[in-house]
């Protein structure tokens, strides 16, 4: 039983490496309380629901701005012209400009749990607990409709909205129409739009089982995946989709529901991030980011725990999010890695010098052989 337990470590690391270079540490930002979502645009921004504020990170590490929020800033979307959009527990969805003036606010009938926002910033959309959708248009409401009991996810996709609702999930266009709906066993958790169709995580209330998998934006079933442990997260660049959770592995699938790669990863994965092939994923104190043929490019222990993970959908830069959260005290930390370039850190940013870097590859390798084989020699004992 214990060989069983310490082979997929040693497979992960006899991956052959990856011949891209690794990703570089770039700069580091903290501040006090949760981040509670996080959000990456095109130009490398960092948007950031953080405690009770809306924070905007330049690709440099620089605080742009900090405003305070409408309760807990929840949930967090930012266009490609750096427009912040928050969704907060205190019911209100909050849009910023990219200096941080407050442009337009509204309150939803409750909770918001989801936001996303149009590249151009003009189109918002939001979820909240209560079961509605909202769409603003240049920050005027164009429409509400009770969709269910509690919206878990929204995703804006072109003229198109995926959303994520008690077990169903539900199609709209941008004029409020419901597209197609369709029910499941579990809770729909999130619903991501694609260009071929709409991807899927689905849990039941116990979290003893999840499913993933693709439906057409007509409804279709495309395929299913049944794990025996909860998924806890997925990511999708429009291509492949990125699974995580407490399934002992991090799988990419492909759009047609094949396996481009799965990677032994023990940790109970909270977040996972991909684009153009590449995986970046986090947990308990660790994160790990896998290159596009299946081999980690690094892996490193933080002290404390991983929260957030996310990747810029060219794939130049990661950030990770952690820190440490009681009654008394909270604080979070973003780090910041280029994959390729170069960022000048400005005077505010720090290098982190508080992460636990992982073992050589080589010595790795030794120690995992070395293991191995003693509890060969234990096991032929017994």
């Amino acid at each position: 039983m214990r060989l069983r337990v310490f082979i997929p470590l040693l497979v992960l690391l006899l991956l052959p490496p990856y011949e891209s270079a690794g990703p570089s540490w770039t700069w580091s930002y903290t501040d006090q309380c949760i981040v509670f979502d996080m959000a990456l645009n095109e130009d490398g921004h960092i948007g950031l629901a953080f405690g009770y504020y809306a924070e905007l990170l330049s690709p440099n590490g620089h605080l742009v701005f900090k405003k305070p929020t409408r309760g807990i800033a929840y949930t967090v979307a930012l266009s490609r012209s750096d427009d912040l959009v928050i969704g907060t527990e205190g019911d209100w969805i909050q849009y910023f400009n990219a200096s941080g003036s407050l442009l337009w606010e509204y309150k939803a009938r409750g909770a918001v749990t989801k936001v996303d926002v149009s590249k151009d910033g003009k189109t918002v959309v939001a979820g909240d607990s209560s079961g509605y959708v909202y769409l603003f248009r240049d920050g005027k409401l164009a429409w509400r409709r009770k969709v269910g009991n509690y919206t878990w996810s929204v995703d804006l996709y072109g003229n198109r909205i995926a959303v994520g609702v008690d077990d169903s999930v539900k199609a709209l266009d941008l004029s409020g129409k419901v597209l197609f709906s369709d029910s499941f066993a579990g809770y729909v958790r999130q619903a991501i739009g694609s260009g071929g169709g709409i991807f899927l995580r689905i849990v039941p209330k116990d979290g003893s089982w999840s499913d993933v998998g693709m439906v057409s934006w007509t409804g279709k079933k495309l395929w299913m995946k049944h794990f025996n442990g909860l998924v806890r997260y997925i990511d999708s660049d429009g291509e492949n989709i990125a699974v995580g959770g407490d399934i002992g592995s991090l799988i990419l699938f492909s759009s047609n529901g094949s396996v481009v790669y799965r990677v032994p990863f023990l940790v109970s994965t909270l977040e996972v991030s991909t684009a153009r092939g590449y995986l970046l994923a986090g947990g308990a104190k660790q994160a790990i980011f896998i290159a596009p043929n299946g081999s980690a490019l690094w892996d490193t222990r933080f002290n404390w725990s991983v929260k957030n993970v996310r990747i810029a959908r060219d794939a130049s830069f990661l950030a990770v999010g952690y820190g440490y959260h009681s009654l008394e005290n909270c604080q979070e930390t973003i780090d910041v890695l280029r994959l390729s370039g170069t960022v000048e850190p400005t005077e505010t940013s720090e290098a982190p010098s508080y992460r636990l870097p992982g073992l050589p590859l080589v010595t790795a390798i030794g120690a995992g052989l070395v293991i191995v084989g003693y509890l060969l020699w234990r096991e032929f004992r017994e």
